[in-house]
């Protein structure tokens, strides 16, 4: 409830931006390292023909979704759009559209993505694509970290 009421505005401040920015690039490296580390792990496997230890569909779900719930990101963009005065001014009933619009966008992006990487996937299958996967996210991760600290370096 205090989102309609203008937490987007606490959000705005440059300190509260500067300490997400650094709890948001800190989460990027380690994730870039998390990956990288995989994809090297999946190389070793691949280089010696041993198919990686295999994971069930279900493992990285929580993962992914706790990265999501905690992300300083999201929550500092829900904070900012649903607490923007514009917003505000909408009240409640404003507030849940605009929310159910960008779920709705959320879910569409997510399963054009997923299809994405399930067509890839069929079209690469093979050890190999372990270490493509995971390292071409882990060097994404990387650059986005990179991109964050340029970005907190002109604060």
């Amino acid at each position: 409830m205090g989102v309609g009421f203008g937490a987007g505005y606490f959000l705005a401040t440059p300190a509260a931006q500067l300490a997400l920015g650094i709890v948001s690039t800190v989460l990027l490296l380690l994730l870039a390292a998390l990956f990288l580390r995989g994809a090297a792990k999946a190389y070793r496997h691949a280089r010696r023909a041993e198919a990686p230890a295999a994971r069930t569909a279900g493992q990285g779900y929580p993962l992914g979704l706790g990265m999501a719930l905690a992300s300083p990101w999201n929550i500092a963009f829900w904070l900012a759009v649903l607490g923007r005065p514009e917003t505000a001014q909408l009240g409640a009933g404003g507030a849940i559209v605009i929310a159910t619009a960008v779920i709705a966008g959320t879910l569409s992006w997510c399963i054009i993505l997923c299809s994405a990487v399930a067509l890839l996937r069929l079209r690469f299958e093979g050890d190999w694509w372990q270490v493509v996967a995971m390292g071409a996210t882990g060097l994404l991760m990387l650059a986005f970290a990179i991109l964050n600290l340029v970005r907190l370096a002109g604060f």
